[in-house]
C-alpha cells in the first residue's frame, strides 16, 4: 500500500494491506511483532474488516510478561534519574527518528 491508510481506504483495504500498514506503524515507533514460530500457544491477529486472518502470533506466557515489566520498570528507574535536558534531547532525536523512518516507509 503506498497511501497513508485512511476511513475511506481502510472500507476497501485487504488483510494484506491492513497488515503491512500495521507493521509499518510499528517500524515507525522501533518495534517489530514477530510471526509465531515453532510450537506453543499461539493467538490469531484478525482483520477488525471481515475477521480474516492477519497473522499469528506467539502467546506469552505468565512468566514472560512478568519478565517483560520488570524490564520495563528497571528502564523506567535509569530514565527517571536522566536530567531533563538529557532528556529532552533523547527524546528529540528519537522523534527525529521516527519522522525519517516514517518518511520512507511504504505507508507513508
Amino acid at each position: 500500500m503506498t497511501t497513508t491508510m485512511t476511513p475511506e481506504t481502510a472500507s476497501t483495504a485487504t488483510g494484506s494491506d491492513l497488515l503491512d500498514h500495521a507493521q509499518a506503524a510499528l517500524r515507525a515507533c522501533g518495534a517489530r511483532v514477530p510471526e509465531a514460530q515453532g510450537g506453543g500457544a499461539t493467538w490469531t491477529a484478525r482483520s477488525p474488516i471481515d475477521g480474516s486472518s492477519l497473522l499469528t502470533l506467539r502467546a506469552d506466557s505468565a512468566a514472560d510478561v512478568e519478565a517483560a515489566i520488570g524490564a520495563a520498570h528497571e528502564a523506567f528507574l535509569e530514565w527517571r534519574t536522566v536530567p531533563g535536558p538529557s532528556a529532552a534531547r533523547s527524546s528529540s532525536a528519537w522523534a527525529d527518528s521516527s519522522k525519517s523512518t516514517r518518511a520512507t516507509s511504504p505507508t507513508s
